[in-house]
């Protein structure tokens, strides 16, 4: 029995050993793929020099394939983003950038947008408030002059057309004999 037992954890020692280094090289995996994913990550970051409104994660354009593999070369060399970023940065300007920088002058361009969005929006729902309130004041107050001028006038086109109806139409005498 004791030899039993001893196979027996031995063998339990032997498939614990066999999983671990199945993990240790799916840890080997894992590093490649997360350098994929971090290279897919930049290629979103950069717009492709030839290709207008393109990132080189989208073109198939030589110069997008370069890059990519630059990108690629450099993240097994150890660089980080941000290196690899101004490494491209250094050779095609600020505008390879898919998003600009958020610092100097290139802040403005996150900044004026919503604020000009909000003080547009405030604008618009001011004139709104004021159009409505005037509306709702000509309403509770009813224009009295206006509508007594009409009246008026009214009156005086009835009286002008019973004084043309008796001047126009020879009165008969009460008798009946015209």
């Amino acid at each position: 029995k004791s030899t039993l037992k001893l196979l027996y954890k031995i063998t339990i020692l032997c498939f614990a050993l066999l999983i671990a280094s199945g993990c240790n090289d799916n840890q080997g995996m894992k590093g490649i793929k997360d350098i994929n994913v971090l290279a897919q990550q930049i290629d979103r970051q950069l717009m492709c020099p030839v290709c207008p409104s393109e990132t080189i994660d989208q073109s198939q354009t030589l110069i997008a394939k370069q890059m990519k593999a630059i990108i690629r070369d450099k993240l097994n060399q150890g660089q980080d983003t941000k290196e690899i970023l101004n490494y491209f940065v250094d050779r095609y300007g600020i505008e390879i950038l898919t998003e600009p920088p958020k610092s100097g002058w290139h802040l403005l361009i996150w900044i004026v947008p919503p604020v000009g969005l909000l003080l547009g929006s405030a604008i618009v729902g001011l004139i709104i408030l004021s159009m409505r309130k005037n509306s709702l004041e000509n309403i509770n107050q009813p224009q009295l002059g206006d509508i007594n001028k009409y009246l008026l006038e009214v009156e005086k086109v009835l009286e002008n057309t019973d004084t043309e109806a008796h001047t126009n139409n020879p009165q008969k005498n009460e008798t009946g004999d015209n």
